[in-house]
């Protein structure tokens, strides 16, 4: 971290120093900065600053190309800058190292899931443990381990709702309007649907579909981009006057019913997700393998049929738990011991 921080001291000192700094901000390759007096910063020193990848001013604000490390140097300015640390902000589209379109994609997963990792990998990490204690025949879903499985569970089974508010973020919008839509995904009426073959719900004569969509990731970010353009759309042509009034409820009106249709049609695959949790009883290593491989895919849909299989052995999400569980298995043990013997 030494040549980070060396790094971050440096690009402090050619744009003026810290008291010349109004905000420091960055995106996913930039750092950002609004100074006090631009006459005090050397554009022409940072663009050959070693460690930097070159440096622009634009519409008055100060930025300096870092590139994938960036968080890292970010990091190191805040004992230096204190409260005028804005933290992370949304890329410019024009931005040349973001103009392909797989840049701009992973932009946003990673504005989206980075908020949100520290709750994913505390969860993983449990269940993890109580995958290592589980192989050695110790029952973990009763007794003193039931809460710990609960901790395991909760960052995954409430997911909807982690990624509300990280999408609605990075997308600009009311936050609390958001975990309005991840909660219509989990509202009580669906959640005690599922598995029934009820369809409770039915809006100008379509049933709406039921699923599960605890520890489902696609509808929530779906139904948040999308409130995020309805709700710019209202905003613009309401009136100020009703604006607080209208504006949000049309919103969700809009919004919810679309989500909830929508994921059922296109984004669910039970029969995928039912497949891999099977596939685990017969071949644990070469699930692991193939887990890792398309965890991503598998993650990303948004149910999971219902199967024998509590919810840490159906969800590509408890790699972790996977890894363990896999490795500890007396015959991956003996296939890994082989070759070495």
């Amino acid at each position: 971290m030494a040549d980070k921080k060396e790094l971050a001291a440096r690009v402090l000192e050619l744009v003026g120093g810290a008291d010349n700094v109004v905000m420091a901000t960055h995106c996913i390759t930039r750092l950002r900065f609004n100074l006090k007096d631009d006459s005090k910063a050397d554009l022409e020193a940072l663009k050959t600053l070693d460690g930097a990848l070159g440096a622009q001013v634009k519409d008055g604000q100060w930025q300096v190309i870092i590139g994938a490390s960036v968080g890292s140097v970010y990091d190191e300015l805040e004992p230096m800058l204190g409260d005028r640390m804005g933290g992370e902000v949304s890329a410019d589209a024009e931005q040349p190292e973001l103009q392909k379109g797989s840049a701009r994609v992973f932009d946003i997963i990673t504005g989206i899931f980075s908020a949100i990792i520290p709750a994913l990998v505390a969860g993983g990490i449990v269940k993890g443990i109580l995958a290592a204690i589980a192989a050695f025949g110790i029952d973990t879903g009763a007794g003193d381990f039931a809460i710990f499985n609960m901790i395991s569970d909760i960052p995954f089974y409430f997911l909807p709702f982690l990624l509300a508010m990280s999408t609605a973020d990075k997308f600009r919008v009311n936050r609390s309007l958001a975990l309005c839509v991840a909660g219509s995904l989990i509202y009580p009426t669906i959640v005690n649907a599922v598995g029934t073959g009820e369809t409770p719900l039915a809006l100008f004569g379509f049933t709406v579909p039921i699923f599960s969509y605890a520890d489902s990731v696609f509808p929530v970010i779906f139904g948040v981009i999308g409130l995020s353009f309805v709700y710019r759309a209202i905003d613009k042509v309401v009136p100020d006057l009703f604006k607080l009034v209208i504006v949000p409820a049309l919103s969700l009106a809009i919004v919810i019913p679309v989500n909830l249709f929508v994921p059922g049609a296109v984004l669910v695959s039970p029969t995928v997700s039912f497949g891999y949790s099977r596939h685990w009883a017969l071949l644990p290593v070469f699930c692991w393998a193939s887990l890792c491989r398309l965890s991503c895919s598998l993650v990303c849909t948004s149910q999971r049929a219902p199967s024998r299989f509590p919810i840490s052995q159906r969800w590509g999400m408890t790699i972790c738990s996977r890894s363990l569980s896999a490795i500890t298995s007396p015959k991956v043990v003996r296939l890994l011991v082989r070759p070495c013997a």
